[in-house]
C-alpha cells in the first residue's frame, strides 16, 4: 500500500479537438483494489479521482517499468465518454 505523487500534467488532444482535456496532480496509489493511476486536478471531479486499474507490471530493459492500463469509470467521464471502463489504455512507462 502507499501512494506516489508526480508533476506535470497529461493533456488529451484527438478528434478533431472533439476530445480536449487535461488531467494534472497524477498519482499511483497502491491498496486493496491493485494499483490506480489518480488526478486531483480532474475537469469533473473536486477530489483525487481513479482514472485507470493499473497492471500487469513489467521490468524492462534497465530499471524501466512498463504497466498496463485500463480506464476506469471516473475516468472515462474526465475524456467526454469516448473509451468505456476496461479499454485498454496505452501503458505507462516508468524510467
Amino acid at each position: 500500500t502507499g501512494a506516489m505523487r508526480f508533476q506535470g500534467a497529461v493533456t488529451f488532444d484527438a478528434h478533431g479537438g472533439m476530445l480536449k482535456t487535461t488531467l494534472a496532480e497524477l498519482g499511483l496509489e497502491a491498496g486493496t483494489d491493485g494499483l490506480v493511476l489518480t488526478a486531483l486536478d480532474a475537469p469533473l471531479n473536486q477530489n483525487r479521482c481513479p482514472i485507470a486499474q493499473l497492471g500487469p507490471v513489467e521490468i524492462v530493459a534497465g530499471d524501466a517499468i512498463t504497466i498496463g492500463a485500463q480506464i476506469t469509470l471516473d475516468g472515462m467521464y474526465q475524456i467526454a465518454d469516448n473509451y468505456p471502463p476496461g479499454t485498454e489504455l496505452d501503458p505507462l512507462h516508468l524510467d
